[in-house]
């Protein structure tokens, strides 16, 4: 008997070929943002550092000392005037902007923080190109999102190409394409990293890079020839693990004096801590052409102060005066009003740091100590030690630096506990229960509960509410308004029984703590959870 076979159902080839051209597409998408980031910042790099910054590096010795601060005054014009009060906050915003409900970064706030950047950047602050750069990328990559793309790459994209963008800006200023799609990633979280942006990030950060190097070349950012000298493994690893330990802890000083440097534009106006800064950039200036040069603190300075500290000639005194000049001229760019970076600074602070253990310890491997030195404390400071250790050997094209460097940087992330120079990071991903607590108490607050005078009477209560109270606990407050405590209706009938008809609420209010309106929801349960509460009230300053 003859068995009839199943038929299979046919696919055609376009049905094939559906899910390779939504792929395709979305590359294409990708790679176009980051094609489109690539040229933006070659132009902020050249008008910055070729436009403006040559010329100050050339110009006379006073006009060198005056530029930082002409151009502190200028983005501070520029922020406030132009921009109607826009903070100098750059790749912070890209990390806000990752933990928003809504990631996607004001279009029109990208020119004002441009122009306030290269001002500051191009006549001499001592910042780097890659704050501004980061926040372009990731401006102009989340608005795309919501934009011409959002019907190919889905409502759900936004976060991801946020992330791609500000790869795409760290890859094309740096020219290091791995380093930008690493530090994406690793910058919202201290100890995790962003999901589900890899494959973006990947595509943004190449085209930026290619197209950025084929416009401003390609040269590596520090050029370090092969080394001469050999260390035993011994030597290397007890070197890397030593530079680790100092610079956890130069890295965790640093990042605090940054955020102090922040924090100042909260509680000192901009009339005093812009004048200040220009007088204080001044001396640096000056103090750093003593030391050897003022191309030592003017603009990124990465290159000059690298080939500057690998000179085996230089005195411990001057590396240690120029890593406390350098230091200082970074706290005085940003909390002046400044627009930039700290990506490189922390790197040359880890340089200087590097080259001040060697000459220490009369070691002839210059090289490798200032290079692990900048892999373990920019690591340490953003909270980044994969892109750190890949800058390294993208930057430098020496991956022989890259193990110690590794080893570097692992001990100095154990010293940072929760400090980072990054201002929203946070320690991890957090489920959406987990994101649901930290939301502000008032989110879930009842706000139609009336409140009862301590004196009102038991009877007068039990009138008023009836069989429609609105709760029940109702919060006590006295004559002026401040809480007391809460009354439980169950217990109205018994403190009658107890005081009489006469009894007023003072009688069964209970000393219930409450939560401030500022608190979390989180403190709101723990609350509840503490006292054995199902209820708990919300007070505001005023009690």
């Amino acid at each position: 008997m003859a068995m009839a076979s199943p038929r299979l159902p046919l696919t055609t080839t376009p049905e094939l070929l559906a899910p390779a051209r939504g792929y395709a597409a979305r590359f294409a998408a990708y790679a176009l943002v980051g094609t489109f980031i690539g040229v933006l910042v070659a132009g902020i790099e050249r008008a910055a550092e070729l436009g403006l910054l040559e010329r100050v590096l050339h110009a006379p010795f006073a006009w060198q000392i005056a530029a930082p601060g002409i151009g502190l005054v200028v983005a501070a014009l520029v922020l406030n005037w132009v921009g109607g009060g826009l903070s100098p906050s750059t790749s912070d915003e890209y990390v806000r902007a990752f933990h928003s409900d809504n990631p996607v970064l004001p279009l029109h706030a990208l020119p004002v923080r441009i122009l306030a950047g290269i001002a500051t950047v191009g006549l001499g602050g001592t910042a780097g190109l890659e704050g501004p750069s980061i926040y372009t990328g990731a401006t102009i990559a989340s608005n795309a999102s919501t934009g011409p793309l959002r019907r190919l790459l889905g409502d759900d994209a936004t976060r991801s190409l946020l992330a791609a963008g500000a790869a795409a800006g760290v890859a094309a200023i740096f020219k290091a394409p791995a380093t930008g799609v690493l530090f994406a990633l690793e910058a919202p979280y201290r100890n995790d990293v962003a999901r589900r942006s890899l494959v973006p990030a990947l595509v943004a950060s190449a085209t930026s890079y290619l197209t950025f190097a084929a416009i401003a070349g390609n040269e590596r950012l520090f050029a370090i020839g092969p080394s001469t000298q050999s260390l035993s493994l011994r030597a290397e690893v007890g070197g890397a693990l030593a530079l680790g330990l100092l610079a956890g802890l130069g890295a965790r000083v640093f990042a605090q004096w940054i955020h102090a440097a922040k924090d100042a534009g909260k509680h000192v106006t901009l009339a005093v801590r812009l004048p200040v800064a220009v007088v204080g950039m001044g001396v640096a200036v000056a103090l750093a052409h003593q030391i050897g040069g003022t191309e030592l603190v003017l603009g990124p300075s990465g290159a000059p102060v690298v080939d500057w500290a690998l000179d085996p000639s230089r005195g411990l005194g001057l590396i240690a005066a120029l890593f406390v000049v350098r230091m200082a001229a970074v706290g005085l760019t940003l909390g002046g009003g400044g627009v930039g970076g700290v990506f490189i600074p922390l790197a040359l602070q880890g340089v200087l740091l590097g080259r001040l253990v060697a000459g220490a310890v009369g070691t002839e491997a210059i090289a490798l100590y200032t290079i692990v030195g900048l892999a373990a404390f920019l690591g340490a400071g953003y909270r980044t030690p994969l892109a750190a250790v890949m800058f390294v050997a993208e930057s430098t094209g020496r991956a022989d630096f890259v193990v110690p460097a590794l080893l570097a940087t692992a001990v100095s992330q154990a010293l940072m506990g929760p400090v980072s120079i990054a201002s929203y990071q946070q320690d991890m991903r957090r489920g959406h229960l987990e994101q649901r607590m930290l939301l502000p108490v008032t989110a879930a607050m009842d706000t139609g509960i009336p409140t009862v005078d301590v004196d009102t009477s038991v009877a007068d209560l039990v009138n008023s509410v009836g069989y429609r109270a609105p709760a029940h606990a109702l919060p006590v407050v006295d004559g002026d308004g401040r809480y007391l405590g809460l009354c439980r209706l169950v217990d109205a009938a018994q403190a009658m029984y107890d005081h009489g008809p006469d009894a007023t609420v003072k009688v069964f209010v209970r000393e219930d703590p409450a939560v401030d309106a500022d608190a979390q929801l989180r403190t709101a349960i723990e609350v509840l959870a503490r006292h054995e509460l199902d209820t708990v009230a919300v007070t505001d300053a005023g009690g």
